[in-house]
């Protein structure tokens, strides 16, 4: 009797950190790409290169935030993509480059990957 309760302690320990785990990455993907998604926005417009480099700073930071939490959750593969798309984008910024718009959408694309590859699916567990 003893070894079953233990079991369903392990267990139910085991769901509540993988319904956590998930809710963390949902939140936060979610809120990267709304930010990126300003971005792209705020790439219109040339005159914004200095606010478009602050707010990549940010977006930067709020990445090493995540990330530094999200190793333990998530693939590394897949936040190391996203880290090198991320690493390309203030260079294009200040280059002023045609290929802004590109970049974002990548980093925006590997985000909404990292969401969704992490959700608790049947598929995805087994």
């Amino acid at each position: 009797m003893i070894r079953l309760k233990i079991s369903i302690g392990i267990l139910a320990i085991l769901i509540i950190f993988c319904t956590v785990s998930e809710i963390f990455i949902n939140k936060s993907c979610d809120s990267m790409v709304e930010k990126i998604s300003e971005l792209e926005s705020m790439a219109d417009s040339e005159n914004l290169s200095e606010e478009l480099e602050k707010s990549v700073d940010k977006l930067e930071k709020k990445w090493d935030s995540f990330k530094s939490k999200a190793i333990f959750l998530a693939r590394g593969d897949k936040l190391t993509d996203a880290s090198f798309t991320l690493s390309r984008i203030l260079p294009l910024i200040e280059e002023k480059s045609d290929e802004l718009k590109a970049e974002l959408s990548q980093l925006k694309s590997e985000i909404n990957h990292i969401k969704e590859s992490e959700n608790l699916f049947f598929s995805n567990v087994f």
